[in-house]
C-alpha cells in the first residue's frame, strides 16, 4: 500500500513538473432513459425493444456538474448528477416485511410518479486524443447516492429507508471541441445503480441510466 501511495505521489509530482496543470468547471444536461435489469436483458426481443422504444414513459432528464483538476492527459475529481426519470416497469415485486406483504412498497421501485436521483462520484478521465482544439476523453465515475419516489399512497420514500449498499458507477466518452480556455462537451454515458432491498435479502435489482448530454467546461487556469 506505501509504495503505491509513493507511485501517485511521483506521478502527481512529475505532472506538475512536466504539464501544466488544469482546474474544470463544468455543467451539462441531457436526455436518456433509466432501464431496469430486466428490460435491459429482453431489448434484443421484438416484445421488449417496443416497450423500451414505444413507451412514452421511459425517458429521463440529466444534469451533471463536475469540478475537476487536469494534468496533462489525466483529469480526476468530483462529479454531481441529477436523474428526474419515469419508467412504467413491468416486473412486480412486493416486498416481505415481518411475515407480511406491503403491496405500496412495490411503487417505491417502479413508479410512474417519477424517481429523482442524486449521484456524488470520484471521477478519473484520460484524454486518448488531445490536440489543441480537440480531445478524446473516456472517463470512470464512482460513488453513492441519494434520492426519493413517492409511493402509492403519494408519499415520500428515501432510497436510504429501503435500498442497501447505494452504491453506483458510470462509464462515458466524451468529445471536446477546446475554444480558448472553454471546452464544448458532448457524449454518450452509462451509469447503473445498485437497488437491494434493505428488508428482503433475496431481491436484487439494477437501474441501468443510458444517455447521452452536452455541456460547458471552463479550463480557471490561463493558458500559457
Amino acid at each position: 500500500m506505501k509504495k503505491l501511495m509513493l507511485m501517485i505521489v511521483a506521478f502527481l509530482f512529475c505532472a506538475c513538473l512536466y504539464a501544466q496543470p488544469q482546474v474544470l468547471l463544468g455543467v451539462r444536461a441531457g436526455a436518456g432513459a433509466m432501464l431496469t435489469q430486466n428490460q435491459l436483458r429482453s431489448f434484443s426481443t421484438t416484445e421488449g425493444t417496443h416497450d423500451i422504444l414505444g413507451n412514452r414513459s421511459n425517458w429521463s432528464f440529466i444534469g451533471k456538474g463536475d469540478a475537476l483538476v487536469g494534468l496533462g492527459r489525466f483529469r480526476f475529481g468530483y462529479r454531481f448528477l441529477y436523474n428526474y426519470s419515469k419508467n412504467k416497469g413491468q416486473e412486480t415485486f412486493y416486498p416481505q416485511v415481518n411475515n407480511s406483504i406491503d403491496y405500496d412498497r412495490m411503487t417505491a421501485y417502479f413508479s410512474k410518479a417519477g424517481v429523482h436521483t442524486f449521484g456524488h462520484y470520484g471521477v478519473l478521465e484520460i484524454a486518448i486524443v488531445n490536440t489543441k482544439h480537440f480531445a478524446l476523453t473516456p472517463g470512470l465515475a464512482i460513488g453513492g447516492y441519494m434520492g426519493y419516489v413517492k409511493d402509492a399512497n403519494g408519499n415520500k420514500v428515501r432510497f436510504s429507508d429501503i435500498v442497501k449498499y447505494r452504491f453506483t458507477i458510470g462509464a462515458e466518452l466524451n468529445a471536446e471541441i477546446k475554444i480558448k480556455q472553454v471546452s464544448i462537451v458532448f457524449g454518450p454515458n452509462y451509469y447503473m445503480f445498485n437497488r437491494q432491498d434493505k428488508f428482503n435479502a433475496d431481491w436484487k435489482q439494477y437501474a441501468h441510466l443510458i444517455g447521452g448530454d452536452v455541456g460547458v467546461r471552463v479550463n480557471l487556469v490561463k493558458r500559457k
